[in-house]
């Protein structure tokens, strides 16, 4: 298991965070601060998305790493500022415990977990261990309990074993998809590579939010089972991974789709030992996104193996909030090969059609980021597209 280092000085309590914090808005005048802020953001920590009372139950393995961690001496929270540092960041990053150093800031970053997912398939005796990890980078506004900025993340690990996996090695697995695995950033990575490209909020922001994800039946294949089990687990997963493509390959931040904990305009999470509501306001335009369907098709073969193209498609419509006319309403498709030797007598298609759908998301974000890919000209089943990408680039300029 990949180690990390603990220190006791990094990151300060929450307590000592949460008086800080309201003394800076009343030494800014007594008032809730303007849209300007300072150039600092002070680490809050780690947190739960959803209400306290089933966090037991819907992050069971997450609740077990973070007792792992208390048992050896330390705080999951600590542990997570301290995986902050030696990174460069567009703002000052405070996890110091010395409050005198944190100056006027009232922007709080923390990490949210937003679903876990953990299961096993067994497939003769072979067993497939599947760990899943989605989170949420947050900065909100500590005075006004609003979120400001809102980048998902998501680490999936996939092992084959030839036993039923105990708890323990379940346990080392969710721990990897926190820390890391295979030279890869785990959550705890990809939460610091968030907040080393994220932006501070500024007057005259747009905001986008995906409010809308709806997956044909055709598209179930693309679905994993245990995911799917989970009322708007499947949604999430599809608005998650769109967001993720959308601020890694076009730099662009969206408020959070989290059905489960978000009703309202109102996102629920227990950060160390305390409940929040955080807020977010209306956005100022809309993402639709519809999983129309995937196929398999065979591409060639030979006394070697055989060559499939696993195909996605997917709609994607852009409009003011509340509107009906569209800025993007378009369809789009992908293809992915993957090579299957002549000795392999079971197939997963799963993890191809997952690698087309986010290869579709990646792709499109690049085109909506400002490149001009070729795949654009065979992937846009919608003619004349290109007015509409242009628009669409416009628009994403204003919401970074």
């Amino acid at each position: 298991m990949a180690s990390i280092r603990e220190d006791s000085r990094t990151c300060s309590s929450f307590d000592k965070l949460l008086r800080l914090l309201l003394l800076a808005a009343v030494v800014a005048g007594g008032s809730a601060p303007s849209l300007v802020y300072s150039s600092t953001i002070a680490c809050a920590g780690f947190a739960y998305a959803g209400n306290s009372n089933s966090i037991e139950t819907r992050f069971k393995y997450s609740k077990r790493y973070e007792k792992s961690i208390i048992e050896r001496g330390s705080a999951l929270s600590t542990v997570l500022c301290r995986s902050l540092a030696g990174r460069q960041y567009p703002f000052d990053l405070n996890t110091s415990e010395n409050i005198d150093s944190k100056g006027d800031e009232v922007l709080v970053t923390a990490l949210t977990v937003t679903g876990e997912t953990v299961s096993e398939e067994t497939f003769g005796p072979v067993h497939k261990l599947f760990v899943q990890i989605r989170a949420q980078a947050l900065i909100f506004d500590f005075a006004t309990k609003k979120i400001r900025r809102s980048y998902p993340l998501s680490f999936a690990y996939l092992d084959v074993l030839n036993h039923s996996p105990s708890d323990g090695e379940i346990d080392e697995r969710v721990a990897k998809a926190y820390e890391g695995a295979q030279g890869k950033d785990g959550i705890f990575g990809r939460y610091a590579a968030a907040l080393a490209t994220a932006t501070l909020p500024h007057n005259g922001d747009l905001f986008l939010q995906i409010t809308k994800v709806t997956i044909s039946p055709d598209a179930s294949p693309a679905i994993r089972r245990e995911i799917a089990a989970v009322p708007g687990a499947p949604e999430s997963w599809v608005a998650d991974h769109f967001g993720e493509a959308l601020n890694s390959k076009a730099g662009v931040a969206l408020f959070p789709y989290s059905p489960g904990s978000a009703i309202g305009g109102v996102m629920q999470m227990k950060l160390n030992d305390t409940d929040f509501n955080l807020q977010f306001p209306d956005p100022d335009w809309e993402i639709a996104i519809d999983l129309t369907g995937v196929k398999k098709v065979k591409y060639a073969e030979n006394a070697a193996g055989a060559s499939y193209v696993y195909g996605s498609y997917v709609t994607v419509r852009i409009a003011p909030h509340g509107a009906v006319q569209s800025i993007l309403d378009a369809q789009f498709k992908n293809g992915e090969v993957k090579e299957v030797p002549a000795s392999q007598t079971y197939v997963d298609d799963l993890p191809a059609f997952n690698d087309s759908i986010r290869g579709l998301f990646d792709k499109l974000a690049e085109v909506l980021g400002g490149q001009d890919l070729p795949w654009l000209k065979t992937a846009a089943v919608t003619p004349k597209i290109g007015k509409q990408i242009t628009a669409t680039r416009g628009l994403l300029q204003k919401c970074k």
